[in-house]
């Protein structure tokens, strides 16, 4: 990360002493330590007294290294996205991708672990509760959420689409179904804990089950929605968790 940018990041946010808590955090911000924007964020945003007024600073600098804004599309928050495939066993009491929205229009997701919180194992699956917090959106086993897709990813390859496409133009509603757990594999994408961006600069990340045609690896702007009766009526038949 060009100290450049970190210095004025440090300026931008006024950051001090007191929310740069550890000393290697200062040190980053001095130029004195190699470090990248996601654990300048990371230590910045764990700092016990930092305010909300800061926290939301800071998430504007995360934006400004290359991340859209959710609210200027009417949305709390923004993801990075991939995509897994249809499965018939969820972390989620067993669901299957396909059935549990079936003729309903939504989307299955995985939200990423930092996204779910106090898990209950039951019969195998660890059944995430709402987590989230420190920017990281509270999406457990069977919430739903609405967003769109924006133009741009965080990848180093072209955009093959163009802007007008329709993926960006559709409004995409979606329940979640499983967990994009922090480890091998989902190491850049899904972070383990709350207010933890993930290698891409994201506190959130949605890893679609099948996602809609013209699908790459797309900023995600976001909110969390209350589930229609249909989807909580499936998610209690066919889930082996309870919300």
């Amino acid at each position: 990360m060009p100290h450049e940018w970190m210095k004025l990041l440090a300026g931008a946010l006024s950051l001090t002493s007191g929310v740069c808590a550890d000393l290697s955090t200062q040190r980053c911000l001095a130029g004195d330590e190699e470090c990248s924007g996601p654990e300048l964020l990371a230590s910045a945003i764990s700092a016990e007294n930092a305010s909300s007024s800061e926290l939301n600073l800071l998430q504007s600098a995360a934006r400004q290294a290359g991340l859209p804004d959710p609210h200027k599309l009417g949305y709390k928050y923004m993801a990075t996205t991939t995509r897994y495939g249809h499965t018939s066993l969820t972390s989620c009491g067993g669901l299957d991708t396909i059935k549990i929205v079936k003729g309903t229009g939504y989307y299955a997701v995985a939200s990423a672990q930092n996204m779910q919180g106090d898990f209950e194992r039951v019969s195998g699956s660890w059944c995430g509760k709402d987590g989230g917090g420190q920017g990281t959106a509270g999406m457990g086993c069977g919430t739903c959420g609405e967003g769109r897709f924006v133009y741009g990813h965080p990848q180093s390859y072209p955009m093959y689409v163009k802007k007008d496409a329709e993926i960006f133009k559709m409004t995409i509603k979606f329940i979640v179904i499983d967990t994009c757990t922090h480890e091998a594999g989902n190491l850049k994408w899904c972070e383990g804990k709350a207010g933890q961006p993930n290698s891409y600069g994201a506190l959130n990340h949605l890893d679609f089950a099948d996602p809609p045609p013209q699908f790459d690896h797309y900023y995600f702007a976001f909110s969390p929605t209350p589930c229609p009766a249909e989807l909580k009526e499936r998610f209690a038949a066919q889930s082996q968790c309870k919300r």
